[in-house]
């Protein structure tokens, strides 16, 4: 009888405890990306890097992820539109890969109500009088990015927000030219472009 009590609680510790590794299958029948390296396979990556540190977040923890900001001046402000671009998909693919990974994800962009407006009907906001006051966040993931010369070094790191802990982080590199096809000639507007020779 111990030994099946025993069995039983090890199986629902294992059941509540956050997934370990995100892995991109495609089924049969699903769209698979033109492009083999997109932003959200790299942040898949990142995220697969801080796993082992993320067993000891218990379950039910509350995260919240940032934009990822240059760290010379952790502002937006000095960022070409393309790094933008490339911060905030950082965000988006961090938001959705914990959400799969098992943990709590709040959205703390989210307007006290919805608003409805020409061409579409907007919940999320940065503005901040529009937000909730308070979101029990127990921790917020982060990041950097450096541009270097072909690449941009990406930093990520998972924060306790009780202590300002750092409790899991990882370092990759995305390529400069993550946003484009990688080819050589490609149609655009009916006409034929070439990216190189």
């Amino acid at each position: 009888m111990r030994l099946l009590i025993t069995i039983l609680l090890a199986a629902l510790v294992t059941a509540c405890a956050p997934s370990q590794r995100i892995e991109i299958v495609p089924r049969i029948g699903e769209y698979r990306p033109v492009q083999e390296n997109t932003i959200h396979q790299y942040s898949v990556r990142l995220a697969n890097n801080m796993t082992t540190a993320l067993q000891s977040i218990a379950p039910g923890a509350k995260v919240a992820v940032g934009t990822f900001l240059p760290p010379q001046s952790l502002t937006l402000k000095q960022m070409t539109p393309q790094q933008h671009q490339i911060a905030l998909q950082l965000q988006e693919s961090f938001i959705t890969l914990y959400n799969q990974m098992g943990f709590s994800v709040v959205e703390y962009r989210t307007r006290n109500s919805i608003a409805l407006r020409d061409g579409g009907d907007v919940m999320l906001s940065r503005e901040v009088g529009q937000l909730a006051a308070r979101h029990g966040i127990d921790f917020f993931v982060t990041g950097t990015m450096t541009p270097q010369q072909d690449a941009y070094v990406v930093n990520v790191r998972m924060i306790n927000i009780s202590n300002n802990e750092v409790v899991a982080a990882a370092t990759d590199y995305l390529p400069n030219n993550v946003l484009t096809s990688a080819d050589k000639v490609h149609m655009q507007n009916g006409h034929i472009e070439r990216r190189a020779y």
